[in-house]
C-alpha cells in the first residue's frame, strides 16, 4: 500500500504505525511462549463543527422564515476620532566577556598496525606432533607517528586475530600495552578460543586511556595440540587499528582540521524590556583571543540581530596564541533579544574552524581557551517592542445621531448590545475608558484593553456590552461619545511605530428573532485512507469493534444526526455499507431570554458486528453525515453567532497482541 495515498479526510498514520510496530514486537523466531494482552486502536471518522453561519447558509430559501420586519438585526454606528501614538527608544552601551574551553580535540587516526606471531618461535615439534601446551607471545608494534602521547577522551581500538597455526586454540587472551611501562591499554579475551583458519574481530573502548606512541602486544595462548609436519609456515596474524573519530583531552599529536562551536550571551541592561526593535544607529565590536596553538577561522553569528531576515554574521581569522578584532555598523538591523526573567539576552554563536597542525605534532589541551569580548555601543531604535510607562491621550468627543427606523420610536430593545470595534496600529497595550451620553440623560460607561497591531496589520478589538438599559431606554436621538486612551501599562511589552493610529466605531445593535422550518442537510463527504498491508494479521487478532460518538448541540432547537460509511462515495447516501443513527439530541439549555446558555451532548455507542467490521477493509473509507433539523414549529427563537452543532465519532478496535496460540 502506498504511504502517500491522498484522501480528503483524516489520514490514520498514527493508528496503523502503532499496529505495525506492535505486531513486529509480537513476533520473534524461536522465542519462548509470549504473554498476550489486549489493546485498543482508534480510527477517527468525523470531527465536524457547524457554526450558525454555515447552518443558515445551508438552510437558505424556504427553510428559513424571517420576522415581519424582514431584518435580522437593527443597528446604529458611529466612527471614533483617530488617535496618533508615537514613542522612541535607545539603550545603554553594554560590554560582556566570555571564555570557552577548546574541549575534546580530534586527532589524526594512526595507521593500522600488523603483527605476525610465528608458531616456530613458541612451540616445539616432536615426531610431527604438537603437545597440549600454553605459551606467552609478546611483540611490539611499529611506533605511532601520528602522536607522541594522547589522553583519550573518546575512542575505540579494533583488534582482528586470524589463526593460521593449523592448530585449534582453546584459549586466547591479548593485552595491548604501553611498552615503556607495560600499562594495559586494552584487553581482549576471545571466548572459546579460535579454530583453525578462523578470524575474530573485537572492539574495546579507549575512553580515559593514556597512550604513548610505543605500544606492544602481550598474549597468553593455549592449544590442545595436534599433528603438524612443519611449524615454519604457521602463524597467528594480528591487526590493530584505531577507529575513526579519536578525540583527546590532551595530546602531543597531529591535529586535522576540525570544527568547534561555542556560544555566549550579552545582557541588555535597560529599564525597558525590549522584545523587538529596528536599529537606526549603533555598532558592535567583538574581540576574540585564542590561547590554543592552532590558527582558526571564526564565523560569529547573533541570531537575534537580523537584516532582511538573516542573522548578523561576522567572519575572520584568529592566529594561534593570538587575537583578532571585528566591528560592524548595525544601522538598519532588527534586534529581537530573548527574554529570561527581567533580562534581555543576545546570543553570540562562535563557529571555529581549526586549521589543523599540517602533519606536525603540536601540544593541544581541552582546557585551551577562546575568549570573546563583546561591546554594543550607540544603539538607537526607529521602532521598538518593549514596556512603556502609561501615557494618557484624549479621545476627541463625537456626536452620533441615531436614525431610528419607522415604528421603533419609543420601543424598548431588551436584547440590544453595544459593540465596540477598535483598530490599533500601535503594538503597545492601550486601554480606553469611554462614556456614551444620550440627549435625554441616558448614560453608559465602558472600558476595554485593545489588541496590539502594526501599521501593516492593525489589531482589532471587539467588545460586547450587554447591560445597556440606562443608555437605550428610551432610545436617545443623539449620543455624545468621549473618553481617554492610556498607551502603555508599565508592565506588558509592546511595539511602538512612528505615526501609529488608533481608530474605530461604536455600534448599538439589537438582534431580531425568527422561526425555522424543518430542514434536512447533507454534509460534506470525508474520507480516511486505511493501509491494508497488515490487515490480514490485524483481522486475525481483532476481538471486537465499536463506534463511539458525541453530538453537541448549542442550538435553540433539537436535531437528528445520521452517519453513512462505505467504500463508494458515489452511492454513500443511497447505499452505504453501514448507517449509524439517527442519533437524537435535544436543544441547548435556553435561558429566560430565549438564548442558548449551554450545550447539550448526546453520546452514542454502536457495537459493530462481524459483517459491520468489513468497513475497515476499504482502502478508502468514506464518511457522510445527514442532519435533520425539525425546526421550531412556528415558535420564535433567538439565534446568535455563538450557536453551533458538533459531531465527533471514531471506531475503536480491540485487538489481542502477543502469542497467537493464546
Amino acid at each position: 500500500m502506498r504511504a502517500d495515498r491522498k484522501t480528503t479526510g483524516i489520514m490514520l498514520l498514527s493508528a496503523f504505525f502503532a499496529v505495525m510496530i506492535i505486531l513486529a514486537v509480537g513476533c520473534s523466531i524461536e522465542s519462548p511462549k509470549s504473554p498476550t494482552w489486549d489493546t485498543r486502536l482508534s480510527i477517527p471518522l468525523i470531527s465536524r463543527h457547524y457554526d450558525i453561519y454555515e447552518l443558515i447558509d445551508r438552510m437558505a430559501e424556504d427553510a428559513i422564515s424571517y420576522d415581519s420586519l424582514g431584518e435580522i438585526s437593527i443597528s446604529f454606528k458611529q466612527n471614533l476620532d483617530t488617535l496618533i501614538v508615537e514613542a522612541g527608544l535607545s539603550i545603554q552601551d553594554v560590554s560582556e566577556n566570555s571564555s570557552h574551553s577548546l574541549g575534546a580535540v580530534t586527532i589524526t587516526t594512526p595507521e593500522t598496525g600488523n603483527l605476525v606471531l610465528n608458531l616456530t618461535d613458541y612451540v616445539p615439534l616432536a615426531a610431527g606432533e604438537v603437545p597440549d601446551v600454553g605459551f606467552d607471545a609478546d611483540m611490539n608494534f611499529d611506533p605511532i607517528s601520528e602522536f607522541e602521547s594522547a589522553s583519550i577522551e573518546e575512542g575505540q581500538l579494533i583488534l582482528s586475530v586470524s589463526n593460521y597455526f593449523d592448530l585449534a586454540l582453546d584459549s586466547l587472551t591479548i593485552w595491548i600495552v604501553n611498552t615503556a611501562n607495560s600499562d594495559t591499554i586494552a584487553e581482549y579475551l576471545i571466548e572459546g578460543g579460535l579454530g583453525i583458519g578462523e578470524t575474530d574481530v573485537d572492539t574495546v573502548s579507549l575512553n580515559g586511556a593514556l597512550i604513548s606512541n610505543s605500544i606492544g602486544l602481550q598474549s597468553r595462548i593455549h592449544t590442545p595440540g595436534g599433528t603438524l609436519l612443519s611449524t615454519s609456515d604457521k602463524y597467528l596474524q594480528v591487526e590493530l587499528r584505531f577507529a575513526d573519530g579519536l578525540t583527546v583531552s590532551s595530546a602531543v599529536a597531529q591535529v586535522p582540521p576540525q570544527e568547534k562551536n561555542y556560544s555566549s550571551s550579552v545582557e541588555l541592561n535597560e529599564i525597558h524590556q525590549l522584545t523587538n526593535a529596528m536599529i537606526s544607529a549603533g555598532q558592535i565590536d567583538i574581540n576574540v583571543l585564542n590561547s590554543s596553538p592552532l590558527g582558526v577561522d571564526v564565523n560569529i553569528e547573533i541570531p537575534q540581530v537580523t537584516l532582511s531576515g538573516l542573522p548578523l554574521r561576522i567572519s575572520g581569522s584568529v592566529p594561534g596564541s593570538g587575537q583578532s578584532s571585528f566591528s560592524r555598523n548595525i544601522a538598519g538591523y532588527v534586534v529581537a533579544p530573548d527574554t529570561e526573567g527581567q533580562s534581555m539576552i543576545l546570543d553570540i554563536s562562535l563557529a571555529a574552524h581549526l586549521h589543523g597542525s599540517g602533519g606536525t605534532t603540536v601540544a593541544v589541551s581541552a582546557s585551551d581557551q577562546f575568549t570573546v569580548e563583546t561591546e554594543l555601543t550607540g544603539v538607537q531604535f526607529s521602532q521598538a517592542d518593549g514596556i512603556f510607562a502609561p501615557t494618557e491621550l484624549e479621545i476627541d468627543p463625537v456626536l452620533a445621531s441615531l436614525d431610528v427606523p419607522d415604528g421603533f420610536d419609543g420601543v424598548t430593545l431588551t436584547d440590544a448590545v453595544v459593540l465596540l470595534e477598535i483598530y490599533s496600529e500601535a503594538g503597545i497595550p492601550i486601554s480606553v475608558d469611554m462614556e456614551l451620553n444620550g440627549d435625554g440623560g441616558q448614560f453608559l460607561h465602558t472600558a476595554a484593553d485593545l489588541i496590539p497591531g502594526s501599521p501593516d496589520n492593525a489589531g482589532v478589538t471587539h467588545l460586547v456590552i450587554s447591560d445597556i438599559t440606562e443608555l437605550i431606554n428610551p432610545l436617545p436621538v443623539e449620543i455624545l461619545i468621549s473618553g481617554i486612551a492610556t498607551a502603555g501599562d508599565g508592565v506588558t511589552p509592546g511595539t511602538v511605530y512612528a505615526g501609529s493610529r488608533v481608530w474605530g466605531q461604536v455600534e448599538i445593535k439589537s438582534p431580531l428573532k425568527f422561526a425555522i422550518g424543518e430542514t434536512v442537510i447533507e454534509g460534506d463527504v470525508n474520507s480516511t485512507g486505511i493501509d491494508q498491508g497488515h490487515m490480514d494479521d490485524l483481522s486475525e487478532r481483532l476481538l471486537s469493534g465499536d463506534i463511539y460518538g458525541t453530538v453537541t448541540n448549542h442550538l435553540p432547537f433539537g436535531a437528528e444526526v445520521e452517519l453513512f460509511l462505505g467504500g463508494d462515495s458515489s452511492s454513500l447516501y443511497s447505499s452505504p455499507q453501514l448507517t449509524v443513527g439517527p442519533v437524537m439530541v435535544s436543544s441547548g439549555v435556553i435561558n429566560s431570554s430565549g438564548l442558548v446558555v449551554d450545550a447539550i451532548e448526546s453520546d452514542f455507542v454502536i457495537h459493530l458486528s462481524e459483517e459491520d467490521l468489513d468497513i475497515i477493509e476499504n482502502e478508502t473509507l468514506y464518511i457522510g453525515q445527514r442532519l435533520n433539523l425539525p425546526g421550531t414549529d412556528g415558535q420564535i427563537v433567538n439565534i446568535v453567532n455563538t450557536d453551533y452543532l458538533e459531531i465527533e465519532a471514531y471506531i475503536e478496535l480491540i485487538t489481542r497482541l502477543g502469542d497467537k496460540s493464546d
